[in-house]
Order: C-alpha cells, then structure tokens, then sequence
C-alpha cells in the first residue's frame, strides 16, 4: 500500500488555500496547515492539521514543518499596496519566506511551490509577460510586486547554491468561491447592490482558482526547479467583466467606462483624504495603476509543463456569484428579490449554507458574565490583540461601554440591519471623524475608553465576531449590559458632577466624572442601576454605609434612597451609571 503524499500549506485558510487543501485532501495528501491565531481554521476540514505560527518566527516555523515533507506549498502572503505598510510587509513576505526555506532545507523538504504574481514584473501596461520579461519592480512597481520579487531572489539563490528544489508560480487576477475580500468585494458585491461608482477602463487577465490549484500541484513532480511559470486566463477588459457579472445577475449592462481622468482625480482624492484621517487610502497609486492599464501574459510554458487549463470568464464568475449567493451575502437573481437578511431569532447555530457557524452571546468564550437579575445580565468581553471572538448572536438590546478602548473590526458573515446610538459625551465633528475612519478602513474602529454605545438587538439581532487589531497595545475590554425588560425609569435631580449621558424607554445612563475630593448630592433611586468604573478610585455611599470601588469594577446597586458617590483619590473619577 502506497504512503499518502505529505503537504505543508501557508495561507492555508485563504481564498485560494482553502481550495488546495481541499483538492489535496481529495488526492489523499496527509495536509499541514500553518495558520494565524486569527485565521478562521475552522473552515478546514477535521483531517487537516492544524499549526498556528507566524511566518516571522522562524523557530515556530521549523518547529511546524514535518521532516521528509514531500511539498511545502507557500500560499501565505500581505497583498497591501499602501506604501506605509511597506515594512511590516517585507517582514511578511521576503522575511517569511526566508524562514520557510531555512526550515525546508533544514526538515529535507522535497520541492517548495512558492505562490508569487505578475505583480513581481513591476508595472508593463501593454508588454505581454512570460517567464523571460525582465523586472523592472524595483523602479515602478508597487511595494507587494517588490516583496515578491525579492523572495522570488531568495528562493533562486537557495535552489541554485544549496539544492532547495523549488518552483515559482506567477499567477494573473484569480477569481472564484470564498473570496470574499478581492474581486468579490471590488466588483461583484457593488455591481449586486447598484453602488459601483467606477468601471476602470483598463482591460487584465482573469484565471479561475481551480485552474490555479491544479497548476500548484502539477508544479510539485516537474523537473525544473528554480524557475517560475507564468499562470494566465483570460483576456477582457474591466468592463467586459463588469457586464459579464451584470449579465449573471439580471442587471442592466454598464456600457462605457470610467474615463482616466476621472480615476486620476479620484486617486487625488484619496489621498488627501488618507493624509487627512492617517489611514490606508481607498484608491492607492498602485490600484490606479492597475485600473488604467493592461495585463497581458504569454503562459504557454505553464500550459506545455504544467497542463494549465483555462476556464471561461462565465464559468469563473458565476461559481463566485453562486457561492456568495449561498452564503447569504448577495441576491438571488432568479427571485427578484434580496436575500432575507436575518430578522428575529436566527435559525440553527451551525448554517452551512450561508457559512455561519455561531454561539448565542452568552456561549462566546471572550465574553465572561459578571452577574445577572430579573432586570439585566451584565458581562464583560475581553479580546486579546490580533484575535477575534467566535461568531455570536445578540437578540437583546444592549448598551456597551467601553473599559479600556484601541482599534477593532465587527464582522458580519450576512449583511444586517442594525440600530446603534453614541451617547452625548462624543461631539458631531468626532461621530463624523469615526465615520470617514470606518469607511475608509473597512470597518475599522478606534474608540477611546469611556465610550458609551447603544445598540438596538430586539429590533435587528445581530451575528458577528470582534477582531482586535494586532497593534494594539492592550486587550480590548468592553462592558455589555443586556436589558431583559422596559422599566421607563424615572430621571435623577440635577446634581453636580452627574451629566445625562443616553436615555430611552429602556435606561438611562449618567455619566459621573469627579475631582479630588469632590463628591455627588444625594441621589435618589428608584430603580436598580449598574455602577462601573472607568477611571479613577471611588467611594460608593449607600445609606452612611461606604464601599471604595477601583477602575474597572462593576456594582449592581438596588433601589435606595440615600446614595453619593465621591472621589478620594488624586486621579479624576469617570464613571457611568445606567439607572434601569
């Protein structure tokens, strides 16, 4: 009986990696997977292996690497084209791939398939690209062309100086299933949704994903090593593309394109409005580049060696549209009508078709509850940086405070309806700031301490996860207060140092912020309330008995008649309190 194949995947978990590996599996490979901590390996099948490392650590690099592996297929890679990022992508991409080669060669690795881009011939608008194209990245192509360029050195060098056997494959724009950050987002989600404002006037090469995979493992038997093999498709135009995909989904066909005057003004744009918020512009230098120019390739190398196939434009975009409209994320043309978003209480916890796999709020391990009665539940989640929470599903309105702030992201499998409110303490110049960041970075969010929120789950329940960006320097801490009925609670008296900060039917929230020494007035409740800490020390009085309170803690107070809550220490004391 023969050994099943040995394969160790990088980038396991992306676009085109969850496809090898599940190519690979059907082959009956024995698979590796080298994934992030943040990387969604439960995407994978239950056979994989599972290895969580960055490609930055060499020694957990060569501690995953299985000795004698017969393929290491390096898919991983920062596909940024924001200069800013330039460094921290080097590190990714040219120093990444030196660890893996060191670990290869010192694990006996048999063949190494390095997964690079046209991108590494630099800029050629009209020049068609083959394997003996000379590179002219370094002086204008973009940051990610350069880092492919110069691990595509490494890889040369270590193959021709110390008998690493490997190969190099230069693939063109890959569309197909699970993408869901590339061509998905830039085209076919706008397209779907009438909000494509740009049809760029430039014209690529378009290669399926499946045409790719087979093209990776091809490369794993042949007898060249050190050498690359350019992976074309396709030719059309932005807008041949762009009317193919109207024409799958039942949408009326763009019929000019976006003149490159107008994209050059937009590019200006961008990248004022980038200097402006200090954030990656939506159109860099490098994505106009693309837009207005032309990607042509001569691929017969790949085609006589490699057996490279080439799939319709049609067949490409459709098996993309299908899957989206499976997930849930784009309509159903045949219908006429949009995908249902989700509304009342979601279906079951695991929905392989839509590709959520949730837990309700309460079941999501990163958030911890702090207490419970019959008129809230209070819990606190933590999120480490660079990981994220399980998907999970709010139904009851809740209001958020946040305990110690940085950047973070809430990702939704399906697009949802949601109702969220800023309290009074965050100016109309700040909300319009936040709004610009978000837009401009995907989603992203940078929200200070202290932040009060309030988000209406009753009337639009919501499925996501919390991504805590990698930079941040702390732990993401954030407070939910879950409001289990509608008590139409009573205002306070004016007091000093006590400010409204949000009020409905639901609670209304104070904030109270105190100086050295300085204490509130009595304040009467006659509701139950929830006290919480953001900063500072305090001293809780309830009827002449005294409790002292540090940053961060968190009090139910029942109904009293006779409560003040002072300041002590020689650092301001912020605190809200959320009258129930």
């Amino acid at each position: 009986m023969m050994m099943a194949r040995t394969g160790f995947v990088t980038g396991a978990a992306g676009f085109l990696g969850r496809h090898l590996v599940v190519e690979l599996e059907r082959q009956g490979w024995d698979i590796t997977a080298f994934c992030r901590a943040t990387d969604r390996t439960d995407l994978l099948s239950s056979t994989v292996r599972i290895e969580i490392g960055d490609l930055t650590d060499p020694n957990r690099v060569r501690e995953a690497l299985p000795d004698h592996v017969d393929a290491i297929f390096h898919l991983a890679g920062n596909t940024t084209t924001w200069s800013k990022n330039a460094a921290a992508q080097f590190r990714d991409n040219v120093d990444g791939t030196a660890h893996l080669i060191e670990a290869a060669l010192a694990k006996h690795a048999r063949r190494l398939i390095y997964t690079s881009s046209t991108s590494a011939y630099g800029y050629q608008p009209g020049v068609r690209i083959d394997e003996r194209t000379t590179s002219n990245a370094p002086t204008r192509g973009d940051n990610y062309g350069r880092s492919k360029l110069q691990a595509e050195s490494l890889i040369k060098q270590a193959c021709a100086e110390r008998g690493l056997s490997a190969v190099i494959l230069n693939p063109v724009n890959i569309v197909g299933a699970y993408d869901t950050t590339n061509w998905s987002r830039q085209l076919i989600l706008p397209i779907s949704k009438g909000s494509l404002r740009v049809v760029p006037p430039g014209s690529a090469t378009w290669i399926s994903v499946h045409d790719v995979v087979k093209a990776h493992i091809a490369g794993v038997d042949v007898e060249e090593s050190g050498t690359n093999f350019v992976l074309g498709g396709v030719e059309a135009s932005f807008r041949e593309v762009t009317n193919e995909i109207e024409a799958i989904l039942g949408k009326p066909r763009s019929r000019r394109a976006t003149s490159r005057a107008t994209l050059r003004l937009l590019l200006l744009l961008s990248v004022v409005k980038a200097l402006a918020t200090r954030t990656e512009p939506e159109l860099t230098l490098a994505k106009y580049q693309r837009a207005v120019g032309d990607l042509l390739v001569d691929d017969r190398k790949a085609r006589e060696v490699l057996g490279l196939e080439r799939t319709t434009l049609h067949d490409m975009l459709a098996e993309a549209i299908d899957w989206l409209q499976q997930a849930g994320t784009l309509d159903q043309p045949e219908s006429g009508q949009k995908t249902p978003t989700l509304r009342g209480r979601p279906g079951p916890a695991s929905d392989p078709p839509r590709g959520i796999d949730w837990v309700e709020v309460n079941d999501e391990p990163n958030h911890v509850e702090l207490f419970r009665n019959a008129a809230v539940r209070v819990y606190e989640a933590r999120i480490d940086p660079g990981t994220a929470t399980l998907y999970h599903h709010h139904s009851l309105d809740t209001i958020y405070v946040i305990m110690a702030g940085g950047r973070f992201r809430s990702e939704e499998p399906v697009h949802q309806k949601s109702s969220t409110k800023l309290g009074r303490s965050v100016s109309l110049p700040t909300k319009l700031v936040w709004g610009v960041r978000r837009a401009l970075t995907g989603g992203t969010l940078q929200l200070p301490a202290g932040t009060f929120l309030m988000q209406y789950h009753r009337a639009h329940p919501l499925i996501h996860r919390v991504l805590a960006l990698s930079d941040n320097a702390t732990p993401i801490r954030m407070l939910g207060v879950e409001l289990h009925a509608t008590s139409h609670p009573s205002a306070l008296p004016r007091s000093c140092g006590v400010r409204l900060e949000y009020a409905d039917k639901h609670a209304r929230t104070y904030r109270i912020q105190r100086g050295t020494g300085e204490w509130t007035d009595i304040l009467q409740l006659a509701h139950g309330a929830v006290l919480t800490v953001i900063a500072g020390t305090g001293v809780l009085s309830i009827e002449g008995t005294e409790q002292h309170l540090a940053a961060g803690s968190v009090s139910w107070i029942a109904p009293t008649p006779n409560m003040r809550l002072g300041n002590p220490s020689a650092t301001a004391l912020n605190c809200f309190l959320i009258v129930v």
